[in-house]
């Protein structure tokens, strides 16, 4: 039998060398499969359409589960991505299903433990350990604070997001996940601007797009991931990236978001200067253009309270309250979901966890800032623009969120090194 050793490249032009990944994967194993795909997912949307009716309380998450079963089998590893950012995502709210619908990415998961395995280096896993080691923190934190419904849920949840980065760094190559990511972030920006241009109630609140996640920083970080991510996937999807994450952060007017979409092209554009024009071209135009934009920035039409150039700081309040729920308890913090709200996930993990969660918090930003760093210009970039956003939405550990899920699916199967493009054929 002859196998294609599969090359995935995973950097585009604006890397110094691209990543390359390889992965054995036998020819036309799937030719059946393929055969059987479009009868599994007719039968997946009969059962998915049952949900609709009114069949008491087991039987629609019964049914919830075997369509969610029958779609994991018929498609492929990146239809499995997919499947599982979108059950985290989109939860069914409008449908009688007794139960979190978000852990119905359990199934997906698991389908995608059949997948032909790969070897899964010591850097990969340590993603999946570090999820674990916060996880553990997280239950007994709440446990302390005598909350043992966090514990479960908060937990457990994260433990399923590292069972995830798991599997994925031992079945998936990076642009399977990278592609995955930008589908599913595609998908939410650009059907948050349509049901935002039809007048859709639910897309929009006081003037600010907030999509199909109904929120309108949610919507903002979706288009961020959506701009950080493309450059991996080739000058093609950064072109349709570009104008439908910018607009979609300008109509959500979060700032945040804005100031992450900001630093991601500062890197982007700081990466070409130095491949064409060297470092002391690069100093050059950082001379000159730094306190040209600076000055038009001044120029700007700010406002105090409206609009993507509004000037107050709606945070501050919340932010002094993290300080003061810190000074409280330094050394455990005030237990996990005590802060109540999550603006700033430094901040939330030293009020919640204590120093302990503080020296969590900072492990997370460099492990982000190490394996994504390692991807080159683009990569630097997505790190940054996470790390920004970061600074003012709370969710990198939370088992619950898409957005923690997209950020460490991906970081989970960075590569390790990086080497010149090469075709490999193996033959056995």
């Amino acid at each position: 039998m002859t196998r294609d050793l599969q090359v995935g490249v995973v950097c585009t032009d604006q890397c110094d060398e691209p990543v390359i990944e390889q992965s054995v994967r036998p020819v036309g194993l799937r030719s059946h499969h393929q055969q059987t795909s479009l009868v599994i997912h007719a039968l997946a949307i009969v059962f998915a359409g049952l949900l609709i009716g009114d069949l008491g309380d087991l039987l629609p998450s019964a049914c919830f589960l075997v369509a969610l079963a029958l779609l994991s089998v018929a498609v492929g590893l990146i239809g499995q991505l997919l499947l599982i950012l979108l059950t985290i995502s989109i939860p069914l709210r409008s449908v009688p299903v007794p139960i979190d619908t978000r852990w119905g990415a359990i199934v997906p998961i698991t389908a995608m433990w059949f997948a032909q395995r790969r070897r899964v280096s010591r850097a990969q896993v340590s993603v999946s350990l570090l999820l674990l080691i916060s996880a553990s923190f997280i239950a007994v934190s709440s446990l302390w604070a005598r909350d043992a419904a966090e514990a479960l849920e908060g937990g457990a949840s994260l433990v399923l997001l590292a069972v995830a980065c798991f599997t994925a760094a031992r079945v998936c190559l990076f642009r399977e996940v990278a592609k995955a990511v930008y589908i599913w972030a595609l998908g939410i920006s650009f059907l948050g601007l349509l049901s935002y241009m039809a007048g859709i109630g639910l897309s929009e609140r006081g003037g600010r797009l907030q999509g199909l996640l109904a929120n309108a920083n949610g919507a903002g970080v979706a288009a961020v991931l959506l701009l950080g991510i493309a450059p991996f996937l080739g000058r093609r999807a950064v072109s349709v990236a570009v104008p439908i994450s910018l607009t979609a952060i300008v109509l959500t007017q979060s700032r945040s978001s804005a100031l992450a979409a900001m630093v991601i092209c500062l890197v982007w554009g700081a990466s070409w200067t130095y491949r064409h024009l060297g470092w002391a071209g690069t100093a050059s135009a950082v001379l000159v253009l730094g306190p040209l934009g600076a000055f038009g920035l001044l120029l700007l039409p700010w406002q105090q309270q409206s609009g993507l150039l509004r000037t107050d700081n709606s945070r501050s309040e919340i932010w002094e309250f993290f300080i003061q729920q810190f000074q409280m308890s330094p050394w455990i913090g005030v237990g996990w979901g005590g802060a109540g709200r999550s603006e700033n996930f430094h901040l939330v993990m030293m009020a919640e966890l204590g120093l302990l969660g503080g020296a969590l918090a900072a492990v997370v930003t460099i492990m982000i800032l190490v394996r994504l760093g390692r991807m080159g210009a683009p990569g630097a970039a997505l790190a940054l623009g996470i790390l920004v956003s970061s600074v003012f939405e709370g969710w990198l550990l939370v088992g619950g969120s898409a957005f923690a899920w997209a950020v460490w699916l991906v970081t989970s199967v960075t590569p390790e090194r990086t080497q010149r493009t090469r075709k490999i054929r193996a033959d056995s």
